[in-house]
């Protein structure tokens, strides 16, 4: 994990999105060397201003506020993915399985977090995407219920991608 970090640190501070974190992207050398690979959706993000694509990340590794179709996103669509990766790691299985569409994928994440709402989530529904009919208000499962990491707290997961911190801020001291 440590290393991953590393690399998203790296790129980031290179004005660069990778987009498309999963683990079939993260390579290993003999030598236990993590390598970030398939720069194929990735982006230069030093354009002020530029929106991206939604259609972009794995849907099982896609952030909330993506998935409703947020277009002004930055490093936050990697931090998402690698705290994704991370737990898959840690349970040995995806945190958000067996998903086809967008509406099954948001569902996982809701029962996990919780249906998200203005109080909750300050511009949620200036989201193009977002609608909260027909979805049942419910309280958020307790992480350690929800998965079988339960040393780690459910606010490590906000719903507001945007307050996720920056890769640097994970990692224990600069290089």
């Amino acid at each position: 994990m440590f290393q991953l970090l590393r690399a998203l640190a790296y790129i980031h501070r290179h004005q660069i999105l990778h987009r498309d974190l999963k683990p079939p992207n993260l390579l290993l050398s003999c030598l236990g060397e993590l390598k970030l690979a398939d720069f194929g959706l990735a982006r230069a993000k030093s354009i002020p201003g530029r929106t991206y694509s939604a259609e972009v990340v794995t849907l099982g590794y896609r952030p909330p506020d993506v998935l409703m179709g947020a277009t002004d996103y930055s490093s936050e669509v990697d931090i998402w993915g690698a705290g994704c990766i991370f737990v898959e790691m840690l349970q040995g299985q995806p945190l958000f399985p067996g998903v086809r569409n967008v509406s099954e994928q948001l569902e996982k994440i809701w029962e996990v977090l919780g249906v998200p709402t203005e109080e909750t989530w300050p511009g949620v529904s200036q989201l193009h995407h977002y609608s909260p009919e027909g979805l049942v208000p419910q309280v958020p499962v307790p992480y350690a219920t929800a998965c079988s990491a339960s040393f780690l707290p459910a606010s490590a997961f906000p719903l507001d991608t945007k307050v996720h911190p920056v890769a640097p801020s994970f990692l224990p001291a600069s290089f």
